[in-house]
């Protein structure tokens, strides 16, 4: 009769004890010899432990089993409690909006909306009902071989109604009858996009980059102004070469004009055509020979990462009578000081926003405030310039009362280290209660907490990077 304890367990697991287990040959570490008697009993004690051991392994593998359903019905039912599945497709389609590069290449394998609409059927969903997450296309020559075609028209019909982001770059491009509605089997190149002849409503913003010549020696008026009626954002990167003035674009319409490559000439002509409303940014000028002065009414221009010979030669020609923000944040060569000083007498403008090239010496900086020019100037932005005094520039603005009297924002790009600069900057503050904000590079000071009083009145104070 089996002596061994049972339970009222429903598995067999329980109803396996360890004290069954105990040998029936006292001598079973000795190297005596069971009789045949203590034979039968030990190898009926064998069998019985392996019918336990299997028993105990099939309970085992059922509890396993049963494991793995219990962690998946909590994994599963987990997910239902997410905070996630509560966000509303208004919360998904801001993330979305974020996630998206509208500088990438087309490539449905591997731009951000397309991966993002193959998530989960929400995910998705909810890509598809906001257009303007397709809008964005960069065509860069060979990034959109004959078999992305379909998907260059799906991504299209998916950006509906929303105005569109195109970026086209040369050689030819192969997938550009899909955005000119074509169907003939020629691969159009970008001069057919400046033909005149296609019509794009939606199109809001337009980058242009070549570097061989831009309509390849063709003649003859080509006006796209009626085809961009939208157009607000205009970049044009032409490598130096010669802008073709037969080709007519909406100029005055634009929000923003980024010219990049440009000789000084081709800029002069185009800031003649521009708005008062347009900003203009010129970035890598050109040269500018025999440059004619002309007049245009832009109020707002930055000029970056251009040689400051080219820099003066194109202030020296250009008048802005209406000119109310100035940078010039980066240039390199000799002083433009005199260039930069007839350039504001010859506008008679009123600067509201001015930025100094960091290469400008302090008797720039000087004069420019002591102008007329610079007496409405709300923000001044002064990036770092080896060897620039800034405790003289801050002892200049807070020892004049009159100097820049409405001046609300100031930026020092230059490190401020000593004891003396952390006076004069107090003093400052103390002296123009019109600054509201006050921005600057630190090294190991503390000027917010010693400046507590000032911010809790409307001071804010900025910690620059870099």
């Amino acid at each position: 009769m089996d002596s061994r304890p049972s339970c009222d367990a429903l598995c067999s697991l329980h109803c396996v004890s360890t004290a069954s287990l105990s040998s029936p040959f006292p001598e079973l570490y000795s190297n005596g010899v069971p009789s045949d008697s203590q034979h039968a009993i030990i190898s009926h004690s064998i069998q019985r432990a392996k019918e336990d051991l299997a028993r105990v392994e099939a309970e085992i593998a059922t509890l396993k089993a049963q494991r793995a359903e219990l962690d998946k019905f909590i994994r599963d039912h987990t997910g239902m409690l997410s905070a996630m599945r509560r966000f509303p497709n208004e919360i998904f389609g801001e993330i979305f909006s974020r996630c998206v590069d509208p500088d990438a290449a087309f490539d449905p394998l591997r731009n951000d909306v397309w991966i993002l609409a193959r998530v989960c059927q929400r995910w998705r969903a909810v890509a598809l009902d906001i257009p303007k997450l397709w809008r964005h296309f960069v065509l860069r020559g060979i990034c959109c071989p004959r078999l992305l075609k379909p998907f260059l028209k799906v991504q299209l019909d998916r950006a509906r109604s929303a105005p569109l982001c195109i970026r086209l770059f040369q050689p030819p491009l192969d997938g550009m009858d899909v955005l000119l509605d074509r169907s003939n089997s020629e691969t159009p190149h970008l001069l057919d996009f400046l033909s005149g002849h296609s019509h794009f409503s939606r199109l809001i913003r337009l980058e242009i980059t070549s570097y061989s010549s831009l309509l390849e020696g063709r003649t003859g008026i080509i006006n796209i102004v009626n085809s961009l009626p939208a157009l607000e954002h205009l970049q044009l990167n032409l490598g130096f070469k010669l802008f073709p003035r037969q080709l007519l674009l909406p100029w005055s319409q634009l929000g923003t004009c980024i010219l990049s490559g440009l000789r000084a000439l081709d800029i002069l002509w185009i800031l003649s055509l521009v708005s008062k409303d347009t900003h203009v940014s010129i970035t890598d000028l050109g040269h500018g020979l025999e440059l004619v002065t002309r007049r245009s009414p832009i109020r707002s221009v930055q000029i970056a990462r251009s040689n400051s010979l080219h820099t003066h030669a194109l202030l020296r020609t250009m008048t802005l009578p209406n000119l109310e923000k100035l940078e010039i944040s980066w240039d390199e060569g000799p002083d433009i000081s005199q260039g930069f000083i007839s350039f504001l007498d010859r506008s008679t403008c009123h600067l509201k926003h001015l930025r100094l090239p960091r290469a400008s010496c302090f008797q720039l900086l000087f004069s420019t405030l002591n102008s007329p020019h610079a007496h409405d100037v709300v923000r001044l932005d002064v990036p770092h310039v080896p060897g620039l005094a800034h405790i003289s520039l801050l002892a200049m603005l807070s020892e004049n009362e009159e100097l820049v009297p409405h001046l609300r924002i100031l930026a020092i790009r230059g490190d401020l280290r000593d004891i003396e600069a952390l006076n004069v900057l107090e003093l400052l503050v103390d002296r123009k209660s019109t600054i509201r904000r006050l921005s600057f590079k630190l090294w190991g000071w503390d000027f917010q907490e010693r400046e507590r009083d000032s911010m809790d009145t409307g001071l804010e104070v900025v910690i620059l990077e870099g």
